[in-house]
């Protein structure tokens, strides 16, 4: 991809959209890995440990269809 369509670091406007997605999804509780600044985490292990809390509030998915044969 040529460096004008993938910019290392982001324009002015680019970077103050970032601010305005972080604000917004911080706001909402979700939580930002580090090193990626597009992915957010909400409700997983990752958010768990971040946001100290007690457990996470979701795992791994329960097959619908065994649960629908109980």
């Amino acid at each position: 991809m040529p460096a004008a369509h993938h910019p290392r670091r982001p324009t002015r406007a680019g970077a103050a959209n970032r601010c305005i997605l972080g604000n917004a999804l911080a706001s909402a509780g979700f939580v930002n890995y580090p090193t990626e600044w597009w992915h957010w985490s909400f409700g997983e292990r990752y958010w768990a440990y971040i946001t100290q809390a007690r457990y996470a509030r979701y795992g791994i998915a329960e097959d619908l269809t065994l649960a629908a044969s109980r």
